[in-house]
């Protein structure tokens, strides 16, 4: 086993977007082949299957980000409260496979559950790393935007596509944290990672595969 060695912070994000007319036609392919897909499923599907592609290994425990108010009913607390929930996801499940995993795990509260059982550190500030173990594999993180009203109601600027990016501190040296979504029909996909751990030009890559042929990407799974 390789033993840490001394490491800094590196962030970089790295963002594509699907044109709209392209992700209409990614959704109405799985709605044929896949149904009961949600936009997070298909999208999750699209950049596994792209890290497969381009031969990068993950870590098995994928995580998504759940908002956790949903199960404290509205008005109860004002601003985030989300957690990053461990699941059973991977390259080889069809959009649909990832919707229910994901539905079944927050119907279960699981995530809730989680969330109260690693909170002792509630109030304390989280060390910033200062050294990693080479060879461990890149820990994904899926946080998924939707399509916020917010955003949507912009006044972009006509005949040119809408740009959405976001950029958040990735989960540890090895994390890969994609936040994406919709904005004004299109997928929006931001990649943030540390480009000392994890190759950049790679991460390209993934993002080009993703938006430039995505039906392939999806006739080649399961």
């Amino acid at each position: 086993m390789s033993s840490p060695s001394a490491w800094s912070r590196s962030r970089r994000t790295v963002y594509r977007s699907v044109p709209a007319k392209l992700a209409a036609q990614v959704y109405e392919h799985c709605a044929a082949t896949s149904p009961n897909a949600s936009k997070f499923g298909v999208q999750a599907a699209l950049l596994l299957g792209a890290l497969k592609k381009v031969g990068l290994a993950i870590s098995p425990d994928v995580r998504v980000m759940v908002d956790l108010r949903r199960y404290l009913g509205a008005g109860l607390i004002d601003g985030n409260f989300f957690a990053g929930v461990p699941m059973k996801i991977h390259s080889d499940m069809t959009p649909t496979e990832i919707t229910t995993t994901t539905r079944r795990t927050k119907e279960s509260g699981r995530p809730l559950l989680n969330q109260m059982l690693t909170s002792t550190r509630l109030g304390k500030p989280v060390p910033v790393p200062t050294e990693r173990t080479p060879g461990e594999l890149p820990q994904v993180t899926f946080s998924f935007l939707g399509a916020p009203p917010t955003v949507q109601m912009l006044p972009f600027v006509t005949g040119e596509r809408p740009v959405y990016a976001a950029s958040v501190e990735p989960a540890g040296p090895d994390g890969l944290t994609f936040v994406h979504g919709e904005c004004a029909g299109q997928m929006i996909l931001n990649a943030c990672f540390h480009d000392n751990v994890i190759d950049a030009d790679l991460m390209n890559e993934v993002l080009d595969l993703v938006v430039t042929d995505p039906l392939a990407l999806l006739s080649e799974q399961r």
